[in-house]
């Protein structure tokens, strides 16, 4: 014995699992990124789509400001908030599946 302790690497749990993670499959990567991408050219159609029915009806609106037509401008209001929030949370997705590519 020389006196001297033997070291030992020591791997620590974060390291540890990283390593014992499949490798994720690059053509499942493909499909989601073509499926992501199809769905944002979907989502940014209907943005356009509920854009133009709001200008419509704020035009309405400025004619006659009746009952109806305040109504269709905020049913249209509605939708194009409810189309944002999904735009938001695929934008939250395509983030996820690029952090995992890149990890």
């Amino acid at each position: 014995m020389t006196g001297k302790k033997h070291m030992e690497g020591k791997v620590t749990g974060k390291n540890h699992r990283k390593l014992l993670q499949p490798k994720p499959d690059p053509k499942k990567w493909k499909e989601n990124v073509k499926f992501l991408a199809g769905l944002a050219a979907e989502t940014t159609a209907v943005q356009a789509e509920l854009m133009g029915k709001m200008d419509e009806n704020l035009l309405k609106l400025r004619s006659d400001p009746s009952p109806p037509n305040l109504h269709a401008l905020q049913l249209t209001e509605h939708q194009l908030q409810k189309v944002n929030m999904l735009a938001t949370l695929m934008k939250d997705e395509v983030d996820d599946l690029a952090a995992e590519i890149i990890a």
